[in-house]
């Protein structure tokens, strides 16, 4: 049993290694990469918490629900930033001058 817990405190550990690493990197600049990566990565380790150990009942629900609800907290917010980004910020992410060409 305490093998099995360790083998999920690991996987946990790289989850979250990865979420961090892809925030402070990809995240932080507002990455349509970074979006989906963390996406992906945070979506797998909370749906499996949910699913595997809240639900079953295997931990109270209140505090243990606070960690999903910042979850989708965070995907909401992230979302409403990627989508409201400026065009101008998008075109000299990927070297695109075409406004600076129009402006003149």
């Amino acid at each position: 049993m305490q093998g099995r817990l360790f083998q999920d405190a690991w996987n946990l550990v790289f989850f979250s290694m990865i979420a961090i690493s892809v925030a402070a990197t990809l995240n932080w600049r507002n990455s349509v990469w970074g979006y989906w990566i963390n996406f992906a990565t945070v979506g797998i380790a909370d749906t499996g918490f949910i699913f595997f150990v809240l639900v079953p009942g295997y931990t109270p629900v209140w505090p243990s629900i606070l960690g999903p609800v910042f979850w989708v907290l965070a995907t909401v917010f992230s979302t409403i930033a990627l989508l409201a980004r400026t065009k101008g910020a998008t075109r000299s992410f990927t070297g695109d001058n075409t406004e600076l060409k129009h402006a003149q």
